[in-house]
């Protein structure tokens, strides 16, 4: 499944000369902390989908520390971002129409990157149609999901994507604001 990536988003502290929006060139090839990570996947030649969230603070984004991404739009609404990379990857994945309840579903990703620096793949089903205040351009699922998988694909049981991993459920927050 080589249509799935590791994305690695950066922030570099501008200097004064610095043009805003660009990196200096010194920043580009020194050795930078990486602030986050996410996934990220293709769905064409080379365009790549992942969170918003996943990359709002940076100014440098990447495959790893081998390839920088460019931002082409975002969606703050829905938390999505598309990125254009260089690479031509021999596959891409399939978009689908939205799931159905109780359907089977699988998800891709790189959580904990930083510890596990592994590719993770789980399963679970559709058991709700509808997001957090009952938002309609959500919908919930039952595979495990942690910080990292943010970003990657939500398969249907033939291997199309149906949506994209946000956040998992963090019953303390919602007790909060209860």
């Amino acid at each position: 499944m080589g249509t799935t990536q590791d994305i690695s988003a950066l922030v570099v502290a501008p200097d004064s000369a610095t043009i805003p929006g660009e990196v200096p060139e010194e920043a580009v090839n020194a050795v930078l902390p990486i602030i986050s990570t996410g996934t990220g996947f293709y769905i064409n030649n080379n365009t790549i989908i992942s969170n918003y969230h996943v990359v709002n603070t940076c100014n440098y984004i990447s495959i790893g520390k081998e390839e920088r991404l460019v931002v082409n739009a975002i969606d703050q609404v829905n938390d999505i971002t598309v990125l254009e990379s260089k690479r031509n990857p021999d596959a891409f994945l399939r978009l689908s129409a939205n799931p159905k309840l109780g359907n089977n579903i699988f998800t891709a990703g790189f959580p904990y990157n930083d510890i596990l620096k592994n590719f993770n793949f789980t399963s679970g089903n559709v058991s709700s149609l509808m997001g957090p205040g009952s938002n309609i351009s959500e919908f919930q699922f039952t595979a495990p999901v942690q910080p990292g998988n943010s970003g990657g694909p939500i398969f249907n049981n033939k291997g199309n994507v149906t949506g994209v991993a946000v956040a998992k459920l963090d019953y303390e927050k919602i007790m909060e604001n209860f």
